[in-house]
């Protein structure tokens, strides 16, 4: 079980988020925020952005005022288990049961540090040299582990067009995919065409031909049937990706409807970035997709969502 799902996450003073606490009491593999609009559903995953990562994020402040977060663990249960099991807390398992055994332990941190992490953790526990030591092992094997997973944000607005090639392309080892889906066309550029793709592995390149294109086509259902996805240098500058239909003709997507480039900037955010860019599998790394049923279809939804919620069959 991955350290992430022992995990809370809450913030203040952030956004719309003020002086209480709010968030999320234990992250689940997979969490669903639903409710009107302008209620702080934006807010909260600014809170688990925040936490990752408190120092890209030092302008979230509520009404001027220092944000700053939570993340909080029970030691307990699998959390436990798996700390005990730690050589240099099993060692003195006595006092890891007195001092740390189900207790909530909370980490505090502000926008001004990554680093400025403060606990809870109990007063008596700084008067024992072992217990000293075995706070700092929790905080390796929590905080830290989940500030060492990589985090790809997809946000409401966001699209797919056509991009500049850049002086260096052919040497770029991880380009950036924005929120916005900024970097989406660049990425599979770089993977598609055999001018930018360098030193790419050949099955990086298959993943995009042939395994994107598939879950794309079994997503969208009748209103896919794509039989190719390809890049293009349409101009001295500019790149594009296009989708051949059934009848062989070659779509920009940048003229395609906003739900083919949102399920395809979430298989791109799935499929590809994490293992070509991150080299990590999918339980290293956290996604904050937003309002995804934006401008689909409720069966593409329906189909979209399910394959969200088994991400054993879209790993790689």
């Amino acid at each position: 079980m991955a350290i992430i799902d022992f995990l809370g996450i809450k913030a203040r003073n952030l956004k719309a988020l003020g002086e209480v606490a709010q968030g999320f009491d234990q992250i689940r593999p997979m969490n669903i925020i639903i409710g009107r609009n302008n209620t702080g559903k934006t807010a909260l995953l600014d809170a688990v952005a925040f936490a990752h990562r408190p120092s890209d994020h030092p302008d979230l402040g509520h009404r001027d005022k220092s944000p700053t977060v939570e993340l909080a663990f029970n030691v307990r249960g699998e959390l436990a288990k798996q700390l005990r099991e730690l050589p240099s807390i099993h060692k003195y398992r006595m006092t890891f049961s007195t001092c740390f055994e189900n207790r909530l332990v909370t980490w505090r941190a502000d926008a001004r540090s990554d680093e400025g992490l403060t606990d809870t953790i109990a007063p008596e526990t700084y008067n024992d040299v072992n217990a000293n030591g075995m706070r700092r092992e929790i905080r390796s094997h929590t905080c830290d582990v989940f500030r060492d997973m990589k985090l790809i944000r997809l946000s409401a607005d966001r699209d797919i067009k056509p991009e500049k090639r850049p002086a260096a392309f052919p040497a770029i080892t991880q380009p950036d995919l924005s929120h916005r889906g900024d970097g989406a066309t660049a990425i599979m550029t770089y993977l598609l065409t055999n001018a930018v793709v360098g030193n790419v592995s050949h099955s990086y390149r298959r993943l995009v031909e042939a395994t994107v294109l598939e879950e794309l086509n079994q997503i969208c259902g009748l209103d896919g049937g794509f039989k190719r996805i390809h890049a293009l240098h349409t101009s001295e500058e500019m790149w594009e990706i296009f989708l051949d239909d059934k009848r062989g003709t070659s779509v920009p997507i940048s003229r395609m409807g906003s739900g083919v480039k949102t399920i395809l900037l979430v298989l791109l955010a799935l499929l590809v970035y994490p293992v070509v860019f991150y080299k990590m599998s999918l339980d290293k790394v956290i996604f904050l997709f937003e309002e995804l049923e934006n401008n689909l279809h409720p069966a593409v939804q329906k189909r979209l969502f399910r394959y969200l919620t088994f991400p054993t069959e879209c790993r790689p």
